[in-house]
C-alpha cells in the first residue's frame, strides 16, 4: 500500500519510495529485491549452495541443482511469455520437442 501526503490524486514516480522507485518492472513483478540491493550475483549464491551441500554429505548434488535449475528457469519462462510454450522455448533456445519433454520430466506439465 503507497500513502501519500500530498492532497492530489495523482501519484507520481517521485512521490514513490526509494525502494520502489529501484525496481525495474520484472522485479517488482516477481516479488525480486532490485538489482541495486543484490549483494551479489547467482553464480556466487550457487557457489554457497554448492559448497554447504558437499560439506553436508548430500547425495547426487549435480542432479538435484541441475533439476531446480531447470525447473526455475522454465517456469520463469512460462510465466513471463504467459503460458505460451513455443515462445518459451523459442526464448530460452530450446526446440518446442525438448520443453515438452523438460515439462514431463519435471512434473511441470499441465
Amino acid at each position: 500500500m503507497v500513502t501519500r501526503d500530498t492532497p492530489s490524486v495523482e501519484v507520481r514516480v517521485e512521490d514513490l519510495p526509494d525502494e520502489v522507485k529501484a525496481q525495474t518492472p520484472l522485479e517488482a513483478s516477481h516479488g525480486l529485491e532490485s538489482s541495486q540491493e543484490r549483494s551479489t550475483d547467482w553464480t556466487t549464491e550457487l557457489a554457497h549452495v554448492v559448497v554447504e551441500k558437499l560439506t553436508k554429505g548430500q547425495p547426487e548434488v549435480w542432479s538435484a541443482l541441475l533439476h531446480d535449475f531447470e525447473r526455475t528457469v522454465i517456469q520463469e519462462a512460462l510465466q513471463v511469455t504467459h503460458g505460451r510454450r513455443m515462445e518459451a522455448a523459442q526464448r530460452l533456445g530450446l526446440g518446442r520437442n525438448t520443453l515438452t519433454r523438460k515439462l514431463q520430466e519435471l512434473a511441470l506439465d499441465d
